[in-house]
């Protein structure tokens, strides 16, 4: 896929790295990926990050070009307006912090450009990479936009605790200010106040820009830093303090706690994405002085808090490693690419016309606040183009009842310390036998979907959690649970975990070039990734080392149970040869064709509901296995067959639950499946399985619910674990 990210210019700042840091990534996984900048009067060159590779353009040269990209992704709300100069097929907006507050906080209130910076975060038409919660609430809450979470991360192997120092921590405590001066809602003078208030402290200052005025308080200053020169300083500080009152996700708290320190930071909206008070930093009350010299001389005053902080500081850093992060990025930036419709050149040439209103606009009030007069028209003028620009309906709107339910932070959850009551959701003629024991007979409930429009039916799931009271939700196939933008977390807002059960096929580490079918199921199955899931379970540990490796982090492997109250022996006359249960594929009727012509075999192509199933492989002798494709796999009707004491004849299955030539006969070929059959049908009218070793109590619901409790940290009621 053809990505160009368009950036302001080849500068130095927090925002910048983050951009490069995924445009490298989605190059290093095959994309086509080339920065392009806005201002190239400095030059095109990126000197202050290390080991920059990609292509780099300036805009002026792609848009003359005419080239055509699959989509250009935005880096600011200055380059929303002009990226649409560049020939795409769709177009994204990574947002890394509501740059309307930003101008607000920065002029003192209204300024001039503000009713176009509002169309940058409200265009239906373009996709929305938002760096946090929060924004990605407000996005949806503000606009019908497409918007998916892609949260920042922090390099562990630059930022770490043992990193070389520029100075080594001494006796005096030392204070890190970090922030470009000229904006004035980082709160660098209120910063410099907070700190010159500390007794014996040693302040070093670090700014994006080249201040315009010394700051004398300062013991050290350093500006416009490379990325590789941050964690010595990081390491040098004991403290770093961050008052800003405006943020996205700041990412130099973090990178603080991963060189082995902590922060006193203002509770700025965002800063819970990782930020808990007393556990790994300290926060304080926005604009607050006294309070946030309170919480330095606390900090200072009690080395075993300090200890404590820096301590949870680094397990917190280590779950936002980028290697986790960048995959959420690309799974969210596809996911986006896939419901956004393509773009026309007329479409295109309207964003430009309205690219080139703001300019004349500006150029008619050059100062920063908005004449009243003069600027009157630009509304009037930003409707006009609106009415005769169109929006597209989406293909997965925000419902009235989804926006008005409040997102609280995820730290706000009240969560029961019971697992249940569980509620099941998925497709019963699919997974029905995994949970039956546990509805049939127990405390849990059933939540049917369909593949013909989950999200329909997904919509009513909070009203039915809420009407039952209903602990937890494991969801089968959890991508469906992207096709309604918010639902995850208003479950979890309800104090509801949210648990999703992976049983597709996908590839394993180190497996080479997959195969097609593969490769498709994983492409479905990473929409789920920017999910805030509680925990994922896949059903086949042979696949736990990719999706840890693409960041699923809170992830355990166990099979999909089988339900003793469904699959048992029964004492009825074969009437059959053989039989299997399954869709047929052409590598599926190459291993079944000399069966069918020689033996009295029943080949259900069109799927049976659990008790005809049952019925079904008791009246046969065996009971066959194959794959859907030819790549290994382990089919849940191969434990359906064993619960009901049948033999079982199978292509070689992954994992090792079960043993190969004990607990199933392994064949790989047609004359091996036809041997194979052939020898059950001489050896008697009830040839039992052969020599079983294979401990089937691990597919028992009550084992899966056990693991899923340890899990999050919960327990399985009693109720729950007898009906189990």
């Amino acid at each position: 896929m053809k990505i160009v990210f368009l950036l302001p210019a080849a500068g130095v700042s927090g925002g910048l790295f983050v951009c490069y840091r995924h445009a490298h990534f989605l190059a290093a996984r095959g994309h086509d990926v080339t920065m392009a900048f806005i201002a190239d009067a400095g030059g095109l060159g990126v000197h202050a990050y290390p080991n920059f590779t990609l292509p780099v353009r300036s805009l002026a040269d792609l848009a003359a070009s005419g080239e055509r990209f699959d989509a250009v992704v935005s880096g600011w709300w200055e380059c929303y307006f002009e990226m649409f100069r560049i020939a795409a097929d769709r177009y994204l907006h990574f947002v890394q912090g509501d740059d309307r507050e930003s101008l607000r906080a920065q002029h003192g209130g209204s300024f001039a450009d503000e009713p176009f910076v509002d169309l940058a975060f409200t265009n239906p038409r373009v996709g929305y990479l938002a760096v946090a919660r929060w924004l990605k609430a407000r996005l949806e809450g503000d606009a019908d936009v497409a918007v998916a979470y892609t949260p920042n991360g922090v390099d562990l192997a630059c930022f770490r605790a043992d990193v070389n120092p520029l100075e080594p921590r001494g006796v005096r405590p030392r204070i890190l200010i970090e922030g470009a001066q000229n904006l004035v809602f980082k709160r660098i003078e209120l910063a410099f106040r907070v700190a010159r208030r500390i007794p014996d402290a040693e302040i070093w200052y670090v700014s994006s820009d080249l201040p315009s005025r010394q700051i004398s308080h300062a013991h050290r200053r350093f500006a416009q830093v490379p990325l590789g020169d941050m964690p010595a300083i990081y390491g040098s500080c004991d403290i770093l303090l961050k008052l800003s009152v405006v943020e996205g996700f700041f990412g130099p708290p973090l990178e603080m706690m991963a060189c082995g320190g902590t922060a006193v930071v203002s509770r700025v909206q965002g800063h819970d994405e990782y930020v808990i008070d007393g556990h790994n930093a300290l926060t304080v009350p926005l604009d607050d002085e006294e309070a946030a010299v309170a919480a330095v001389r606390r900090v200072i005053a009690d080395p075993g808090l300090r200890h404590t902080l820096a301590r949870n500081g680094l397990e917190t850093a280590a779950r936002y490693g980028w290697e986790r992060q960048c995959p959420k990025f690309e799974a969210a930036l596809l996911e986006l690419l896939g419901r956004l419709p393509v773009w026309g050149r007329g479409d295109r040439a309207a964003q430009v016309a309205l690219a080139e209103l703001r300019v004349r606009a500006a150029r008619v009030a050059p100062s920063s606040r908005r004449h009243p007069g003069r600027l009157s028209l630009v509304p009037r003028l930003i409707r006009g183009v609106r009415r005769r620009w169109p929006t597209f309906p989406r293909k997965t709107s925000v419902n009235e009842f989804e926006r008005s339910v409040p997102m609280p932070p995820p730290d706000g959850r009240r969560r029961s310390e019971f697992l249940g009551p569980i509620v099941f959701v998925g497709q019963p003629e699919y997974f029905r036998a995994a949970y039956f024991d546990g509805v049939n007979h127990g405390p849990h409930f059933e939540f049917p979907i369909s593949s013909a429009d989950p999200a329909a039916r997904l919509r009513g799931l909070v009203d039915f959690v809420s009407e039952r009271g209903i602990r937890s939700c494991i969801v089968f196939r959890p991508e469906w649970l992207a096709t309604v933008p918010g639902l995850v977390e208003r479950l979890q807002a309800a104090g509801v975990r949210v648990i999703g059960y992976s049983t597709e096929p996908i590839p394993t580490t180190g497996c080479g070039k997959y195969h097609p079918d593969l490769a498709r199921r994983l492409e479905s199955l990473r929409r789920a990734l920017p999910l805030p899931l509680d925990l994922l379970v896949h059903y086949d540990p042979v696949s736990e080392g990719l999706l840890r490796q693409l960041g699923f982090d809170r992830l355990i492997c166990h099979p999909l149970p089988v339900s003793q109250s469904l699959f048992y022996p029964e004492d009825v006359p074969p009437e059959f040869d053989a039989c299997f249960l399954g869709r047929s594929t052409p590598h599926r009727e190459h291993l079944l064709g000399l069966l069918k012509c020689q033996t009295g075999i029943v080949h259900v192509a069109h799927g049976l509901i659990d008790e005809q199933a049952r019925a079904l492989m008791n009246r046969s002798r065996v009971v066959l296995n194959i794959h859907c494709e030819p790549y290994p796999n382990f089919e849940t009707r191969v434990v359906q067959a064993l619960r009901c004491g049948r033999p079982l004849v199978s292509e070689p299955l992954t994992g090792a639950a079960l043993a190969p030539a004990v607990d199933y006969e392994v064949a790989t070929t047609p004359e091996a499946f036809l041997a194979a059959v052939q020898a059950a049908v001489r050896s008697g009218p009830s040839a039992p399985a052969r020599g079983r070793q294979a401990d089937l109590s691990v597919f028992a619901l009550a084992v899966l619910l056990d693991r899923i409790a340890a899990a999050c940290g919960c327990r399985v009621d009693d109720r729950s674990r007898a009906a189990a």
